[in-house]
């Protein structure tokens, strides 16, 4: 299997003038650093975004990165390296499209919901954050899910940690709830009571960084496993709980004084 995978030079072929035509590969991405990447959706966002009222629609991601980026995780060919290409490739190509620069969607299912996406925002499209929320949870999940289980559960060099599962862990259960405010709210209500809502929200907000940063921290620090199930997943576990009372610690001073 390694002979198939294209050496370092020929991947960085190209890296990085193809952000400047929105048209980086899968492989040029995958083997760039985190530090590169940051940079990368930035500029994306303030460079090309701007027409589709997206500018700053992924701090979110930017979060992430930076959470990876402190704790020295994502070196090229790791399984987080793998994880983290599939959904900056989508996000890339989803904004191509939409801007009419290309129609290759590199293989990855959710690049055309991101496509869609970017078409709802800059038609604004999305009446309700709910609306909105649900778009962008949606593409993301696609893409996250088709990237671990297409390429980095296949490619990478070493299998992912207990702790790197705990951290995607987390995410699957922040895509859900992005999906799900409502229900998320209501079944939170007798933990946080009135600021339920307040801490959904602010988790939920994609056009900051600090709430998937702190979601990441809680997930990292956490010992031994976490894991859980969609089906159980409204009946909200203790572990569930425990984490988003992390989470809500972290971010208090966030959305308590805004």
């Amino acid at each position: 299997m390694g002979s198939a995978i294209p050496s370092l030079e020929t991947r960085q072929a190209g890296w990085p003038a193809c952000q400047q035509t929105l048209s980086c590969t899968f492989d040029q991405i995958q083997s760039s650093t985190m530090q590169e990447r940051l940079a990368f959706v930035q500029y994306m966002e303030s460079q090309w975004f701007g027409p589709l009222n997206s500018a700053n629609q992924f701090r979110a991601i930017e979060g992430v990165i930076t959470f990876f980026i402190g704790k020295n995780l994502g070196a090229p060919n790791s399984w987080i390296s793998y994880v983290d290409t599939g959904i900056v490739e989508a996000i890339q190509r989803g904004g191509a499209m939409a801007l009419g620069l290309s129609t290759d969607t590199g293989g990855n299912p959710g690049t055309t919901l991101w496509r869609d996406f970017f078409i709802g925002m800059r038609d604004g499209t999305y009446t309700t954050r709910q609306d909105h929320d649900y778009a962008w949870g949606l593409a993301e999940a696609t893409a996250t899910e088709w990237s671990k289980a297409q390429k980095a559960d296949i490619l990478a060099s070493a299998p992912a940690t207990q702790q790197e599962l705990n951290w995607y862990q987390f995410t699957v259960l922040f895509r859900w709830i992005l999906r799900h405010e409502p229900e998320t709210i209501l079944l939170l209500t007798p933990i946080f009571l009135f600021k339920a809502d307040d801490f959904v929200y602010w988790l939920t907000d994609v056009t900051r960084s600090e709430p998937t940063i702190c979601g990441s921290q809680a997930a990292w620090s956490i010992s031994g496993s976490f894991s859980f199930t969609l089906d159980s997943i409204l009946d909200f576990p203790e572990n569930v709980v425990d984490l988003l009372r992390a989470v809500y610690d972290c971010g208090s001073d966030f959305f308590e004084n805004s």
